[in-house]
């Protein structure tokens, strides 16, 4: 087969042969009707017996042969009473085999994993499992899941491997109900994700184009590109004008959300001293009580009392360290 040729795949990951959680590489067998494949690249998240689809392509490797250099990786979950079997059975939890989740099946069918998930103690009707063993399994079990649901709900946004990493690294289980609620939360807490990706994220989740949320975010976009130019505290209308284009709403509705921006604290609206007139000036609250804390630290040390070095004695020691240096 040609190298770097391109391929879908689905199956389970029948065992790694390396795996680097921190970077979020891994190198794995998986086993796809019936056939072997060694693939490597962003795989994260999943246990050994997960169900995953994978987009990648064939590379002919110097030292290891034919690999699938994985390119984006989700887990899948069954739908039907036998791929949920399988499911269970290949998710090695403790005291559960093939024969025990044989009879979890079949006392529950294709509602298993919801059963598992949302009232666990139902797992007692399974004949040689009890209280405490219900619970082990069920909590273990649980985890594997959400992780599972979390992976398939952000990899379903059109979001790279990278990306679903450090989204889930960052919030943990709390991942899709932070994506769902406060998507563009993320341009502040995720590194590689600004606005535009946030903005993505929110309008594929419903979010208007005149949603409060987004003018916000915009806002606070547009403030950050200026303090990254230099300007902490940049004129009201540089910024209203930044964001209205940015969010392609009207002047209106960007001025109110300054305004609201301002009543939570999260700008500070400023009247600066503009050649006889005064400018209105928006600035961060962090960059604005930054400034006026460096300011007030600057007074204190001005109107301190330490005694300042003679003259004579730091003439004395520029001469030294130029002599030194060797150089004027």
């Amino acid at each position: 087969m040609p190298a770097e040729q391109h391929v879908t795949l689905n199956g389970h990951i029948a065992r790694f042969l390396y795996r680097d959680e921190v970077r979020g590489f891994g190198i794995a067998v998986l086993m796809s009707e019936g056939e072997r494949h060694v693939v490597k690249g962003p795989i994260w998240g999943v246990e050994e017996g997960e169900q995953v689809a994978i987009v990648g392509r064939w590379v002919n490797d110097k030292q290891y042969g034919r690999q699938i250099r994985v390119e984006t990786l989700r887990p899948v979950l069954p739908v039907t009473a036998a791929g949920i079997e399988i499911h269970i059975a290949r998710a090695r939890i403790q005291g559960v085999g093939p024969k025990v989740a044989e009879r979890i099946v079949a006392r529950f069918g294709d509602e298993a994993l919801t059963v598992i998930r949302d009232q666990p103690e139902r797992l007692r009707e399974v004949e040689g499992i009890g209280a405490k063993r219900a619970a082990a399994i069920a909590e273990q079990l649980r985890e594997r899941l959400e992780r599972s649901e979390s992976m398939a709900f952000l990899h379903g946004l059109g979001l790279g491997a990278a990306t679903v990493r450090r989204i889930y690294t960052r919030f943990g289980e709390d991942a899709v109900r932070t994506v769902r609620d406060r998507p563009y939360s993320l341009a502040l807490h995720v590194g590689g994700i600004g606005f535009l990706t946030a903005d993505r994220i929110a309008r594929s989740l419903g979010v208007v184009a005149d949603d409060p949320r987004r003018i916000d975010a915009g806002i606070a976009h547009v403030l950050s590109e200026q303090a990254g130019h230099g300007h902490t505290a940049p004129v009201l209308d540089v910024v209203v004008e930044g964001t209205a284009n940015l969010v392609s709403c009207s002047r209106e509705l960007v001025e109110q959300g300054v305004e609201r921006l301002v009543a939570q604290g999260q700008a500070r609206q400023v009247e600066v001293p503009n050649g006889g007139a005064t400018a209105t000036r928006l600035a961060t609250r962090h960059l604005h009580d930054s400034e006026n804390k460096l300011a007030a630290d600057l007074a204190r040390l001005a109107q301190s009392h330490a005694v300042a070095m003679p003259q004579v004695e730091l003439a004395e020691r520029l001469e030294l360290a130029a002599k030194a240096l060797g150089f004027a």
